[in-house]
C-alpha cells in the first residue's frame, strides 16, 4: 500500500499532557496505485495503528475534510510523518 501519513491529535500535543484517553488523529493520502485496495488498507492500518500505541486513532482523508476553518488548523498542526 502506498500511501502518505500526517498526525495532528491531542496524545501529540506539547502545550497539554496526554491522558489515557487521547487519541490519535492520522490524515492519510493513497497515492493512486493503490486505489483497488484502499477499502481495505484503511481498516489495516487503522488496526494496527490502534494496536501500536494503545489508543483509538481516527484516519481521515484530505478529501474528507470540507470545512475550510478546519481544513486550516489541521494544515497548521499537522507533522508528516511517513511518505511513499
Amino acid at each position: 500500500m502506498t500511501m502518505c501519513a500526517g498526525c495532528s491529535c491531542s496524545a501529540r500535543r506539547r502545550t497539554r499532557r496526554p491522558t489515557p484517553r487521547s487519541d490519535f488523529d492520522f490524515l492519510v493520502q493513497f497515492l493512486p496505485q493503490a486505489a483497488g485496495r484502499i477499502f481495505y488498507g484503511y481498516f489495516d492500518f487503522k488496526e494496527d495503528l490502534e494496536r501500536l500505541f494503545g489508543r483509538t486513532v481516527d484516519l481521515v482523508t484530505p478529501s474528507a475534510i470540507r470545512n475550510p476553518c478546519f481544513r486550516k488548523a489541521v494544515d497548521q498542526q499537522r507533522q508528516v510523518l511517513y511518505a511513499a
